[in-house]
């Protein structure tokens, strides 16, 4: 079965978060996000970055990005799968989960592990004047700006943060001056990760999110390691490793850290599905027998 949100119109948020490690792990958050910004811009997507909280030693604390298609898509990669088939949510979609770095700080000389979080949502496509929520639902606050940001930073009420009633989920926007421009970033924001959270709550009800290999794409699972003393990265759903760390996360759409793993992380993806089918329909199978065993017996 296919992924209705690997559709090419499909675009997605990218949520990083530095997680464990102090600076390290903010450092690492801001390779992850210059990465995946050059990744998509390379495809041809769009990137807006929604929000962003970044470090005195230029790390980041946590980073939205919003990637849209624009007029993004390759033909094909040297692995034969259509990437222009591929929406932004489709390319990033296996990115979720906590990537683990093992690595030298420039203040030490031990090897330090740290980690980011990483969140990839599908992005709805209506906008805040046709929202899917229905507006008695939203709790609209807008506060001043905090943080660094120059003389227009706390002056004016710009800043704002919607809250969804029903879910408690909110969005904070203060990135820009203009508190329009921050609530319709917040509104998108907002749609995103309710929709998602259904979505989620939907999928378990139908017991569709089975956590094999794959894991169910959690900000909270670790996926992968980069161990810059060995120069490699290793994938840990789909057990493969590749070397050569600066040249993955600053290649091309085709030869950068996201679609080398892709093929293998699909294919796993694509194997436990038939696995999944396969045991539901020995299940039915096993029902329907036995349902014939006892109109005999009768």
């Amino acid at each position: 079965p296919k992924d209705e949100n690997d559709a090419p119109v499909v675009g997605c948020l990218i949520e990083i978060r530095s997680a464990s490690g102090g600076d390290e792990s903010s450092l690492f958050a801001n390779t992850l996000f210059d990465s995946y910004s050059r990744t998509a811009k390379l495809m041809g997507f769009s990137v807006e970055i929604m929000d962003l909280n970044e470090t005195e030693i230029g790390g980041v604390r946590e980073v939205i990005l919003s990637v849209t298609s624009g007029n993004g898509g390759y033909n094909s990669d040297s692995s034969g799968l259509d990437i222009k088939q591929f929406g932004p949510y489709g390319y990033f979609k296996y990115e979720s989960g906590v990537h683990r770095v093992q690595r030298v700080p420039v203040n030490d000389v031990r090897i330090q592990t740290s980690t980011a979080s990483v969140a990839v949502l599908p992005q709805s496509s209506v906008n805040s004047q046709n929202s899917a929520i229905p507006p008695s639902d939203l709790k609209i606050e807008v506060m001043r700006s905090s943080g660094a940001g120059g003389q227009h930073v706390n002056t004016t009420e710009s800043a704002v943060r919607i809250t969804h009633i029903p879910t408690k989920i909110s969005a904070s926007i203060q990135d820009e001056r203009s508190q329009h421009k921050n609530k319709a970033k917040a509104m998108k924001l907002i749609e995103t990760r309710v929709l998602a959270f259904y979505k989620e709550e939907e999928d378990r009800a139908l017991g569709e999110t089975k956590r094999g290999l794959m894991g169910g794409g959690t900000r909270s699972e670790r996926i992968r390691t980069y161990n810059y003393p060995q120069d490699r990265i290793s994938d840990h759903r789909c057990k493969q490793t590749m070397h050569g760390i600066d040249s993955l996360l600053m290649g091309s759409a085709e030869t950068g850290l996201v679609w080398t793993f892709a093929p293998h992380l699909r294919k796993l993806h694509r194997d436990e599905l038939i696995k999944d089918m396969e045991g539901d329909k020995i299940e039915n199978d096993n029902d329907e027998s036995g349902k014939g065993r006892k109109k005999r017996k009768k």
